[in-house]
């Protein structure tokens, strides 16, 4: 049953696109503030987002460190954070860590680049700040996927 209905609902959506239609995707309830909340320049076209969902310090610290030398070759890169990527950007780290995201986040800010983080994850963990991060929203994640050059997600 399940397969049928799969099949069904992807061939209906075939044929709409191929019949020039758009098949109706389900309403989405009315965006909150944290949602719709915009700072992302859209002036500048990023060579490269970079989005990080992971927590592990390790991933995140490699995202940063790609986007560090993307900026020395002469790229503009933006990196956003939404999920659980948040918890490698607001866990405690001491200086002599391997991994340090903080540390990575200052190369990153100080060749200037921008980090920016999802207000409603930030909200979903209590905070309304993240170290190394611009609070922003939904929309400003699909003006950075819409507008960059290449998309990277870790």
């Amino acid at each position: 049953m399940n397969k049928i209905f799969t099949t069904t609902v992807l061939l209906t959506i075939a044929f709409a696109a191929f019949a020039g239609g758009k098949p109706s995707l389900p309403a989405l309830s009315a965006p909150s503030a944290c949602e719709t909340l915009a700072v992302f320049d859209t002036t500048k076209t990023p060579d490269i987002a970079i989005i990080i969902t992971s927590d592990d310090a390790e991933t995140a610290w490699n995202a940063v460190r790609l986007g560090v030398y993307a900026q020395q070759q002469g790229d503009y890169v933006v990196v956003f954070v939404s999920g659980k990527g948040l918890d490698a950007f607001m866990r405690t780290q001491s200086a002599d860590e391997q991994f340090n995201v903080e540390r990575m986040s200052s190369t990153f800010w100080a060749n200037g680049g921008t980090i920016y983080s999802c207000a409603s994850c930030a909200t979903a963990r209590g905070t309304e700040t993240v170290q190394s991060c611009t609070i922003t929203g939904i929309a400003d994640l699909y003006r950075i996927v819409k507008q960059s050059k290449k998309v990277l997600t870790f």
